[in-house]
């Protein structure tokens, strides 16, 4: 489990231990919500996957994320797409 908050935006989930055999070869199992809403957030999904392959020492290894960011909504736009899912 995995829980924090900051300057009024918290974080809470859940991310794959970052050990020998615990990571996967392809990002598919990555989900990441805002407010409870699915989005593609670019930023923090490079973000986590960086710090995992170095905490891991492998290039190839994507974690499993499961995240939950809770913002204020004037924090974010999520009318970047028609889908809104690009934070």
């Amino acid at each position: 489990p995995l829980s924090g908050s900051a300057a009024g935006i918290s974080l809470h989930g859940f991310l794959s231990r970052p050990r020998a055999g615990y990571g996967r070869r392809q990002s598919d199992r990555q989900y990441l919500f805002v407010n409870q809403r699915p989005v593609d957030f670019p930023k923090l999904s490079r973000l986590v996957n960086d710090a995992f392959r170095q905490a891991t020492a492998k290039s190839e290894c994507f974690p499993f994320v499961l995240l939950n960011l809770k913002a204020p909504p004037d924090a974010y736009d999520v009318n970047v797409t028609p889908d809104k899912r690009t934070v």
